[in-house]
């Protein structure tokens, strides 16, 4: 019987394994599905602002109220892409240099960039350093 419990014993260690890395792959899907919206999201403001833009040159109508708050928007939308991009260089296992945001492989020591040392504490994006201020 002592063969049989380690055969199931290693089967479910298996099985934990298999289901840790599924959800980690599942988890890294949902940031670049997460990601993905946001550049749509900005794809599409792009595109009202060049029609606010080509409005006003065209009929001479203000439209600067509504283009300052379509930048604000868009802004808003960089900030939120930049730390979903952090978030997945993260899961990915690359560690993302705090002075210059540059992703480095996981066994550099200092970033390809510009040269500062990276370490156990380069566990945030630069992006949700500044949203945790």
């Amino acid at each position: 019987m002592g063969m049989v419990e380690d055969t199931v014993v290693k089967a479910k260690e298996a099985f934990d394994v298999a289901a840790k890395k599924t959800n980690e792959v599942i988890a890294l899907q949902k940031l670049k599905v997460s990601a993905s919206a946001v550049n749509s999201q900005m794809t599409k403001a792009y595109g009202v602002l060049g029609r606010l833009t080509y409005d006003m040159h065209v009929t001479g109508k203000d439209n600067t109220t509504a283009i300052d708050a379509l930048l604000e928007e868009l802004d808003g939308y960089q900030k939120e892409l930049e730390a979903l991009e952090g978030k997945i260089a993260l899961a990915k296992g690359l560690k993302i240099c705090a002075t210059c945001g540059q992703k480095n492989s996981a066994a550099s020591d200092f970033c390809g960039k510009c040269g500062s040392k990276l370490g156990a504490a380069e566990k945030q994006s630069p992006a949700d350093e500044q949203d945790s201020e």
